[in-house]
């Protein structure tokens, strides 16, 4: 055993701790395995919030302990992938980290606290802490010595920290009484009081210098002198300063109104500032991530327009002019960096070309021409050269602009642009000469002039085509957008005074922000909608701009943006009551708009998704009956209506798909209602998340049946059999449930060997049998799923059969019957199939590409087992998986289940053995602090409780061990995750006299609600004794 001393150097704690620290006649009746976790205790008690340690101190007292354990500090380390997610942008080497930053990790909880919080006070005050965190950081970085270890602050922190800070509510700017927060009655009259003995301009002036944009800019400024700001970061801030002054326009009418114009002129005077920092960033990195958004630009237009209007109130003629300038100064510098920089070439202003060869001459109508297709050609043969002569005109250029969109490739845009460009310089230059020569009173005859393609609508149109269909370019939709504001320049200096766009070309701007997928997408194309609705063009919106925005926000509610079902809503019922109010002038709505809005519904998974879309159907046949000629439900209709009904999940959802499809059977029209196989596989989607094997394999057989009878009818394919096969892994009788999906693959062979089906079965049909053996609980599962994976593997990876290729669904699937199996052997193979799949990835077998769910289903399966050592084998995988994403495999990414899994893994070692149970204990220390550190996870209920289990298994009774139940608990409950497991495990843990203390005194069974908020179950005192 250690001399006394030793000890003494591992334990030091400050004298929050000392209550924690042991007597003399304490150590001698612990044995070596209890000194050891007691310094893990202590370990883990140095990096709670127990002890509010200094970097540093953690760090020693991590580096003492691990050392007299016999574990590099290594082990301690938050792998550098972990570490990467919270370092965006930053220009310092990832890998280059030594230890995990706690503070990073700090600032992020402060985050996570304020979104999470209930209460104004509680929100601003989180905040507030997060940004005295990272300024502190700041500081110390920036007086850092040499030899002392202080990393850069993270560009993502800073980020994280701006955007919450803008998050927060906005304080009024009107009256002092509305900032009373609705809380208790007699803090409200405290406050009411405090708050009506200052003056309303006290209170701008405290309003102004506090805000959430001023804070905002002052980590804005700071974080500029250590990182280059992302161009949305700046957008995020100008947006804020730009809500704040018109908020001050709104208020002036009071007797204030002078205070908070000025107030007003200020903010917009920093968003301006912002802009012009943002343009200059731009412009010295040339990187489009620092390029200011569009928005930004118009929302500063906006504010400058109601500044100039409030000044012409005021009679304030100088700043109504400053504001007019201003105004026009951003138009022009929205153009200026959304197109190209100007070049003088013989004598005429014109642009540099992204594509085209700059030699090039307005002279060279023909060789550009030519140039332009011939790159085409090359990029794709089967576009057929055009042949030219001397008449070349707007038509040839036109032909090619809308041929770059017809075969996308990745320059299609760019050089459309230059074709576009080109055709303006000819016309420059043309009004040029023409001008010359009439001042010089010259002969002007059409033989002396040059070829002038001049460039008309249709020519706009192609353009902006060619930029919708361009691939892996980022801001087509902003350059899109940009070439309408550049006509608007061409028309008002005259050059294009006879173009203009129509509604084509808007529509093609609103499809292009649509096909984009970038954050705020919908939302830009619902402005460009509100501005036609606005009339502020002579051009009216029609179905197409009407169904091209609610499918935008159909494209955001697959990507899971919420509320974007209810916007798709707002625009139809906008679309309805407008066509009512003025039927002559407006739109009604379509079929193409109500299957837009359907598709929303279908992809949004949200709760109600499938009685919305059984509303709107209704809808549309009320519409129908009322005579809306242009509103007919069709297949795809119904066909999108079953599908939410098969995503919405909700009771009786399957039972209405399947009427649905009756009803399209049973349809007598010319065939517009007609069911098709997606209307037959989306029913059987439908039936097999229910779990209606029976109905499923009938409607299967009712797929032949139909075959056979009606001419052109379609046989069940793969994705039919795959249905089918789900269903019956949900089943309850899993003996038959097997032997039936069994049954079904065979017959898929024999029907595809004797052409009665032109499918066979593929890779998604094996998954699916191998997820039957896995659910089944059979004892021949082992065998058969090997035997299966086996055959794909000689057939597809051997044999070269892309049909039945096995990929990560394939091993997976093994991996998770193996783990079900219960067999002996489940622990060795499960390790040599993710060997397996780690190899045939490095060999270049992409779709067998190990993924998190492999390396968590080896973990769980490690933890189920009796092996020796199960602890520091799971924590083998977790490190390999680490591994594996640190070197590019984005897949491989561990998640909560994972550690979660490392943790049942250490919890459930057997006692006896006290070096394993050493072992065990350590391996859930390092994992659930490994977890609770992390920049992207939390720790889960399930996370809470498991460790709990290891406390109670592997840690002998003290106070030290009350003591850490007691850090654990609370910092459970902060974070709202106290789940049943977590009562249960507490109540078998601690002593009743603890047990009661931790419950703070509850007296009835309910417990507080912050203290589940995260859980999805509500446990309550009952639910402990379970």
């Amino acid at each position: 055993m250690p001399e006394k001393d030793s000890y003494q150097q591992i334990y030091l704690l400050p004298a929050s701790l000392h209550n924690l620290t042991m007597s003399q006649r304490q150590r001698q009746s612990f044995s070596t395995l209890q000194f050891i976790i007691y310094a893990h205790v202590l370990l883990l008690f140095s990096l709670s919030n127990a002890w509010t340690a200094s970097p540093r101190s953690v760090r020693r007292i991590a580096s003492i302990s691990t050392e007299r354990l016999g574990h590099s500090q290594a082990s301690l380390n938050v792998p550098g992938n972990i570490r990467s997610s919270i370092r965006l942008h930053s220009s310092q080497n990832v890998e280059a980290a030594p230890l995990h930053n706690e503070r990073a990790a700090s600032i992020s909880i402060h985050i996570h606290a304020s979104k999470q919080s209930n209460g104004i006070t509680a929100r601003f005050a989180n905040m507030e802490r997060a940004e005295s965190e990272l300024l502190q950081w700041a500081d110390d970085y920036r007086k850092r010595i040499n030899n002392e270890d202080v990393e850069k602050p993270y560009a993502g922190v800073f980020h994280n920290v701006i955007s919450g800070i803008l998050a927060l509510p906005k304080q009024s700017t009107s009256d002092p009484t509305e900032s009373v927060v609705s809380i208790d009655h007699d803090e409200a009259m405290d406050q009411l009081r405090t708050v009506m003995k200052q003056s309303k301009r006290t209170k701008l002036t405290e309003q102004h210098s506090e805000s959430s944009s001023a804070r905002a800019t002052r980590l804005l400024d700071l974080m500029e002198s250590l990182h280059e700001p992302l161009g949305l970061i700046y957008d995020e801030v100008i947006a804020s300063h730009c809500m704040d002054a018109l908020e001050y326009l709104q208020s002036s009418h009071t007797n204030t109104g002078e205070e908070a114009f000025n107030y007003a002129w200020k903010s917009a005077k920093s968003a301006l500032a912002l802009l012009n920092r943002s343009e200059e960033l731009y412009r010295e990195t040339g990187e489009s991530i620092q390029l200011p958004s569009i928005s930004s630009y118009i929302s500063l237009m906006d504010v400058w327009k109601a500044i100039a209007v409030k000044s012409e109130e005021n009679s304030n003629v100088k700043r109504r002019e400053e504001a007019l300038d201003t105004v026009k100064s951003l138009h022009i510098r929205r153009m200026e960096v959304y197109s190209f920089n100007p070049v003088e070439s013989d004598g005429v202003k014109g642009n540099h070309y992204n594509l085209l060869p700059m030699e090039i001459t307005v002279s060279d109508v023909q060789v550009v021409l030519q140039y332009a297709s011939e790159m085409l050609h090359k990029a794709e043969p089967s576009y057929p050269l055009p042949t030219f002569n001397d008449s070349i005109g707007t038509w040839h250029f036109n032909q090619l602009i809308f041929d770059l969109a017809k075969y996308p490739q990745s320059f299609s845009g760019p050089l459309a642009q230059d074709l576009l460009e080109y055709m303006v310089a000819t016309v420059k230059l043309h009004d040029k000469a023409t001008n010359d020569s009439n001042d010089n009173n010259s002969d002007t005859s059409t033989k002396n002039n040059p070829i002038v393609p001049k460039p008309n609508t249709d020519t706009i149109n192609g353009v902006l085509k060619a930029w919708m269909v361009t691939p892996r370019i980022d801001d087509a939709a902003r350059r899109a957008e940009a070439v309408l504001a550049q006509l608007a320049i061409w028309q008002s200096e005259g050059t294009l005074w006879s173009v203009s766009p129509d509604i084509v070309s808007y529509n093609t701007v609103i499809s292009c922000w649509k096909e984009s997928g970038i954050p705020g997408s919908a939302a830009r194309s619902t402005e460009i909608l509100t501005l036609l609705e606005a009339n502020t063009t002579d051009i009216s919106p029609d179905e197409i701009t009407y169904g091209s925005c609610i499918g935008a926000w159909a494209e955001a509610a697959y990507r899971g943006e919420k509320g974007a079902v209810r916007r798709a809503e707002e625009i139809l019922t906008r679309m309805y009551q407008r066509s009512k109010a003025d039927p002559l002038n407006c739109r009604a709505p379509n079929t193409r708009c109500f299957n837009a809005i359907l598709l929303a519904c279908a992809n949004g998974r949200e709760k109600g998704g499938g009685k919305r879309a059984l509303d709107l159907l209704r809808f549309m046949e009320r519409l129908q009956s009322e005579g809306y000629d242009d509103v007919q439900p069709d297949s795809y209709t119904l066909n999108i209506v079953v599908k939410a009904l098969t995503n919405c999940g909700e009771e009786g959802a399957a039972e209405k798909a399947n009427e649905i499809l009756k009803r399209m059977e049973g349809s007598k029209d010319d065939g517009r209602l007609k069911a098709d196989l997606f209307s037959y596989n989306s029913v059987l989607d439908a039936l097999a998340k229910k779990g209606d094997a029976v109905a499923a394999e009938a409607l299967l057989n009712q797929m032949y049946k139909r075959a056979k009878r009606e001419s052109g009818a379609e046989t069940p394919n793969a994705f039919s059999y795959t249905a089918v096969l789900s269903a019956y892994a949900r089943h309850e009788d899993k003996a038959t449930a097997v032997n039936r999906a069994e049954a079904l693959v065979n017959d898929l062979e024999t029907k595809w060997a004797s052409g009665e089906t032109d499918s066979r079965p593929d890779t998604s049909v094996y998954n699916a049998l191998i997820n039957c053996w896995a659910k089944s609980g059979d004892k021949k599962t082992l065998y058969r799923v090997t035997q299966i994976l086996d055959l794909m593997e000689e057939l597809g990876l051997q044999g070269g059969d892309s049909d039945v290729m096995p990929n990560s669904r394939t091993y997976c699937a093994v991996l998770d019957a193996l783990s079900r199996s219960k067999n002996w052997k489940a622990y060795n193979e499960s390790l040599n199939i993710l060997d397996r799949m780690e190899e045939l990835y490095a060999e270049g077998y992409e779709s067998v590409r190990p993924c998190v769910r492999a390396y968590s289903i080896v973990i769980s399966t490690i933890a189920r087992s009796r092996k020796k050592g199960k602890a520091i084998k799971a924590q083998e995988v977790l490190h390999r998986m680490e591994n594996e994403y640190r070197k590019g495999n984005t897949e491989a990414r561990p998640n909560v289940y994972s550690y979660n899994a490392v943790l049942n893994a250490a919890a459930h070692t057997p006692r006896g053995d006290e070096k394993e149970q050493e072992e065990a204990f350590k391996v859930a220390c390092l994992t659930f602090d490994q977890l609770r550190m992390s920049a992207h996870l939390k720790p889960t209920n399930i996370s809470y409780g498991t460790f709990l289990k290891a406390i109670k298994n592997h840690m002998p009774s003290s106070d030290v061990r009350d003591d850490l139940v007691k850090s654990v608990f609370r910092r459970c409950c902060r974070d709202g995750q106290v789940g049943t497991l977590v009562l249960r495990n507490m109540k078998h843990l601690a002593s009743a006299e603890l047990y009661q203390s931790l419950l703070e005194g509850e007296s009835n069974f309910d417990l507080p609600k912050s203290w589940s908020v995260n859980v999805k179950e509500a446990p309550t005192l009952a639910t402990a004794t379970l």
